[in-house]
């Protein structure tokens, strides 16, 4: 098998987009054509098409950075009225 110099690339993007909680570059490593699927880890980690993909993997990448946040003992604010 040859070396794909552009698929490493690609591949090294999304981890470091991935490990950093940058949720803008992360999504932007999906394709937005028919058909693009992505497959977590996790048994439901399941998304089919750009939409579907970007809106799960920035609602976990939310609940990631809430998460650390609230270990490191800071103030998450969810909204007007909603505090945690």
């Amino acid at each position: 098998m040859e070396p794909a110099p552009d698929v490493r690339d690609a591949y090294l993007h999304f981890t470091k987009a991935l490990s950093s909680g940058d949720a803008s570059s992360l999504v932007g490593t999906f394709s937005r054509m028919p058909g693009v699927i992505e497959i977590g880890s996790a048994p439901d980690a399941w998304s089919e098409g750009y939409e579907s993909i970007t809106n799960r993997l920035t609602a976990v990448m939310g609940r990631r950075l809430i998460e650390e946040a609230l270990a490191h003992g800071s103030r998450v604010s969810l909204g007007p009225r909603l505090e945690h």
